[in-house]
């Protein structure tokens, strides 16, 4: 299985994905493809549920987090 993880967000929404190519799609087997299906959610669902960051990456991101949401905040109140 090979897969790409990959998110975006959006002014409403965290979006997290992965697209995967396995040995199912080049040999067509419903049953591999289901075996990397279950892998794939399983990798996303423990990426959301146990992830954890250090206070040192939060402060990090902190500034750039706030300067999104401004940025965010204006474009919304000069779109209405």
């Amino acid at each position: 299985m090979g897969a790409m993880l990959n998110a975006f967000t959006s002014r409403e929404q965290t979006v997290y994905f992965s697209s995967f190519l396995s040995a199912a799609l080049l040999t067509k087997t419903v049953r591999t493809f289901s075996k990397d299906l279950e892998k794939a959610i399983e990798i996303l669902s423990d990426l959301i549920l146990n992830s954890t960051m250090e206070n040192r990456a939060v402060e990090n991101e902190r500034h750039t987090i706030l300067e999104e949401m401004k940025v965010t905040m204006n474009s919304f109140e000069t779109s209405l």
